[in-house]
């Protein structure tokens, strides 16, 4: 039985009630910058999908420039092969078991 989680409050003027008044405001910035940083992402990779397609699907690499001061980017057509963890667990649970690593981390949920 997992043990009970300890309380802290956050004394008037501490570090931790800072971290707390700040939490939600970094989260919605965040949150907004990381939007919009996928939507760009995602804009110059249909620029290079528009430009493979013209050429019948063979280019799968890209460089995009512009004037100096801007990035100078790569959009490739990546491959990728991975395992099906949920797959072998299934069909082969001592197998999944073997090889299986337990990791752990701390997360922040809001209440």
């Amino acid at each position: 039985m997992p043990a009970q989680p300890e309380r802290l409050e956050a004394e008037p003027g501490s570090r931790l009630e800072w971290l707390l008044s700040a939490y939600e405001p970094a989260q919605a910035a965040f949150e907004e910058a990381q939007a919009r940083f996928e939507a760009i992402k995602t804009a110059l990779k249909n620029e290079g999908a528009q430009l493979s397609a013209l050429h019948g699907g063979a280019v799968t690499r890209i460089t995009i420039s512009g004037k100096p001061a801007l990035p100078s980017l790569t959009v490739s057509w990546v491959v990728q092969r991975r395992l099906d963890s949920a797959k072998i667990r299934e069909d082969l649970p001592d197998l999944y078991d073997k090889y299986a690593v337990r990791k752990g981390h701390w997360e922040i949920r809001k209440n």
